[in-house]
């Protein structure tokens, strides 16, 4: 009697333990979400314990897509109405600076140091060079056709930028602020967004005119094309900082597809209307916004499953996430 009842003890510790992990995927109730709102002009803040909109900072134009400044506390917003990037203060929650980039601005990244903002601009195709330190434009490099998504190596020598008219992703040297000779080419094309694996070995991006992703191992130059079995074309891009999924959304759809890095069928994950904007938040678990939406998603990868939507109303085109500690560290280093 005494063992069963010690079997008994140790499986309910084990339970408990597992609910423990579980509930430990679950995204931080202190983190901070930013939205983009484009029908308002506006950045919002949400707790996302609360689940409520905190705070609202307007921006004007369209806002687009959001790079996320870890370091300064800052959130990039291209606006493609208004052929600029605002940059945002999200512990003060104000308005910085509006820079003028040029002609329709869409997707953008953040050099690994912190000092360069790349921005491609789809009606000049070419990409512009933002200094994030004196937030002004140092540089422009001609790119060809309709830039889109925009990637960076992990070392920062080289930029990867998507092109909607042609089928290939331009690589530019970033010492010698010039597209190099030779691009990616990619039969069919690719469309919407780039990303970078974890690892920095393979870009993603959506295959043109198909629901399928599309993948370039950097070394080799060698593309791939994965089947996501749905209707669509992939929009956004995402590959998880843990690196075991790769993410898309599907254009005109409901639905995000998640593919498993190391192998495996894909798993469609309906998460509202039109889905544009993805991050991960702290935990690991993916936030959805959908454009045509009325809910931010929380979405648990492992399961395939949504496991909170928070209703904000629709018109929000992108997301980013920023931790409790990194608030607390940026106030406290702000304060002195």
């Amino acid at each position: 009697m005494p063992m069963i009842r010690a079997r008994l003890l140790a499986l309910m510790a084990l339970g408990l333990l597992y609910a423990a992990a579980c509930k430990g995927n679950a995204a931080d109730p202190n983190t901070l979400v930013v939205l983009a709102h484009a029908p308002s002009g506006e950045v919002r803040f949400l707790q996302i314990g609360s689940g409520k909109v905190t705070g609202r900072v307007q921006v004007g134009g369209e806002p687009y897509r959001l790079v996320r400044d870890a370091a300064r506390g800052r959130v990039y917003v291209t606006d493609r109405a208004g052929d600029s990037v605002a940059v945002v203060d999200v512990v003060n929650q104000q308005l910085v600076k509006q820079v003028r980039v040029g002609r329709e601005p869409r997707f953008a990244v953040l050099s690994p140091d912190g000092a360069r903002l790349y921005v491609a601009l789809a009606g000049e195709a070419a990409l512009a060079v933002v200094d994030a330190e004196r937030l002004e434009v140092s540089g422009r490099v001609p790119v060809g056709g309709r830039p889109a998504g925009v990637a960076v190596s992990q070392d920062g020598s080289r930029v990867f930028v998507a092109n909607d008219a042609e089928e290939a992703i331009a690589v530019v040297d970033t010492a010698l602020a010039r597209r190099m000779r030779q691009s990616m080419v990619v039969p069919g094309g690719v469309r919407g967004g780039l990303a970078l694996s974890s690892d920095g070995s393979t870009l993603l991006a959506g295959a043109r005119g198909k629901p399928a992703l599309t993948t370039v191992v950097v070394a080799t130059r060698s593309p791939r094309e994965f089947p996501l079995g749905e209707a669509g074309a992939p929009e956004t891009v995402l590959a998880t900082p843990d690196g075991r999924f790769w993410v898309a959304t599907l254009d005109g759809t409901e639905t995000v597809v998640a593919l498993p890095a190391g192998g495996g069928p894909p798993v469609p994950v309906g998460v509202g209307p039109q889905p544009s904007g993805l991050a991960v938040a702290p935990g690991g678990r993916l936030l959805v916004a959908a454009a045509d939406g009325e809910n931010l998603s929380e979405v648990d990868l492992e399961k395939g499953k949504v496991t909170r939507r928070m209703r904000v109303g629709p018109g929000h085109t992108d997301v980013a996430v920023f931790s409790k500690s990194a608030l607390d560290s940026l106030r406290a280093k702000a304060g002195g």
